[in-house]
């Protein structure tokens, strides 16, 4: 079983949050930003150092990372999206669990429970139609305004008595 990480300090978090947004390794990862070993890049994730500015401008030059994002944690993780690699096949943790609690209480609304063997499809169902609908699922800005309306369209499919 993998050790759970350690982050000393928030920044070392973000970087590593960042990292995992891609899929990548850390190796993989460094050599994406190049200029980097994986065990500086480790060093910087857990807060053993600080990345100096130009590490930082590779994040933000390859990857389109908002530098004021990833040293503050205001505003959104990608400055220009349009320059981030497209993530790999992995789906993202934090978008299932908002499209699972979106399933949860459009049931809910109908003051029923989703029944447990179809939760996971409707979620995805839901995925999908916001896959139809966003340009970029990683604009959580945007992910975020489009999924009660998801949400809604839910409560409207469920309330229709099968035939």
């Amino acid at each position: 079983m993998a050790r759970k990480p350690v982050y000393k300090t928030p920044l070392g978090r973000r970087l590593a949050k960042v990292r995992e947004k891609f899929g990548m390794e850390r190796h993989e990862f460094a050599a994406l930003l190049g200029g980097i070993s994986s065990s500086a890049l480790a060093n910087y994730e857990r807060g053993d150092n600080v990345p100096d500015a130009s590490v930082l401008a590779a994040y933000h030059e390859k990857l389109g990372i908002n530098i004021g994002w990833l040293v503050t944690e205001k505003g959104d993780m990608f400055d220009d999206p349009s320059k981030a690699p497209a993530p790999t096949a992995q789906v993202d943790p934090e978008l299932m669990e908002k499209l699972y609690i979106a399933v949860a209480s459009a049931y809910g609304e109908r003051y029923e429970r989703p029944p447990h063997h179809h939760i996971a499809r409707t979620a995805t169902e839901l995925f999908n139609m916001l896959m139809a609908r966003v340009a970029d699922v990683r604009d959580t800005v945007i992910v975020d305004a489009v999924i009660p309306a998801l949400a809604k369209e839910l409560v409207k499919k469920i309330s229709k008595p099968e035939t």
